[in-house]
């Protein structure tokens, strides 16, 4: 910014909110901006906020330029940093505008896999060529749907857990992103390759069923 504007008096002040510190300055801001549906990461510039790395490339340069040639007067907002106990019961009272049925509709909305879904459709439908009774697949269907509700909890709160021990830690925190970044390209490489043998083969034996029609 400083080279872009020589003569312009632009101070950056730049923070991270994963420190405790900087959320406190963050929230700060939001409180007084009134940016409550803010898409991190945000921008605070006079009396205007942008947020989101888009709005952030298109807007920002214009705006600044248009407060460096007189063309839009710059408003200075002061903020005064929240204390933790202000932060604290600021997020308390959001929180509790939260109700059951919309966090039960917003977990039943953002938990749907459809490949899970697939895969119990795909062993109940075993199950019912098998000849199995009612109330096997009744059994069977429920110990699917909460072994896989256990292992989806277990593994988030694992995540959660090592992210909060290495917040800190940055060297470690982008080994874990580029550890996740490197598996989920491997798995997407062996079900793509999967995806191909199994067309291939299908292929095949629709192509042998048809020579014996």
């Amino acid at each position: 910014m400083r080279s872009l504007y020589p003569r312009a008096d632009v101070l950056v002040r730049r923070y991270n909110v994963f420190y405790e510190q900087s959320l406190y300055v963050y929230k700060s801001y939001i409180q007084v901006y009134s940016a409550e549906n803010i898409i991190l990461p945000a921008v605070f510039v006079g009396d205007t906020y942008l947020s989101g790395d888009s709005e952030i490339k298109q807007k920002l340069l214009p705006l600044i330029e248009s407060y460096v040639n007189g063309t839009r007067a710059y408003k200075e907002i002061k903020v005064g940093i929240l204390g933790q106990d202000k932060v604290i019961d600021n997020e308390k009272e959001r929180f509790e505008a939260f109700t059951p049925v919309g966090i039960a509709l917003a977990g039943l909305l953002d938990g749907f896999n459809l490949c899970a879904v697939s895969m119990l459709l795909f062993f109940l439908s075993i199950l019912v060529m098998s000849g199995r009774q009612n109330k096997e697949l009744f059994l069977v269907g429920m110990s699917y749907i909460i072994g896989t509700f256990i292992a989806y909890f277990t593994i988030g709160i694992g995540l959660f857990k090592v992210g909060d021990i290495f917040k800190d830690a940055k060297a470690v925190m982008l080994a874990i992103y580029g550890l996740t970044i490197a598996m989920s390209i491997i798995l997407a490489f062996f079900s793509f390759r999967d995806y191909i043998s199994i067309k291939a083969v299908a292929i095949v034996m629709f192509a042998e069923l048809w020579s014996m029609i």
